[in-house]
């Protein structure tokens, strides 16, 4: 960007700069309308309510127990994290950017009959294992 406003100002043309840097010259008119404008131009939007520290360390708690990762969006933010002054919605939201979801447990299938007789025996064989075994 910085090229291509500084060969404009010595009288290059659009289509030389173009060549010249190997973009296209749709680039370089866009790049020359917008050369009065701050670079990088201000983030749009609404600013985040938590730093990436906070979000660092709600992530490692999250991750770090059972209690941790039983616990709801709204006892995080209004019981553990409440110095912070977040809402439930703010907390699922970060975790949910980092790609952590919560999910209903499948229910597991029950032992048979047949399933517990085998690993008794297993176990039955294996009881006086050594550590080389």
């Amino acid at each position: 960007r910085i090229k291509i406003i500084a060969l404009h100002s010595y009288g290059v043309n659009q289509v030389s700069i173009a060549k010249e840097l190997q973009v296209t010259r749709s680039q370089v008119r866009y790049t020359l309308s917008k050369k009065d404008t701050p670079s990088p131009s201000k983030r749009s939007g609404r600013p985040m309510v938590m730093t990436e520290d906070q979000i660092d360390e709600l992530e490692v708690f999250v991750t770090s127990t059972r209690t941790g990762r039983q616990m709801s969006y709204f006892e995080l933010a209004r019981v553990q994290f409440r110095h912070w002054n977040v809402s439930e919605h703010v907390v699922r939201r970060v975790l949910r950017s980092r790609g952590y979801e919560r999910r209903i447990a499948q229910p597991k299938p029950p032992l048979t009959p047949d399933h517990m007789r085998r690993r008794k025996m297993w176990a039955e064989e294996h009881l006086n294992w050594t550590i080389e075994e």
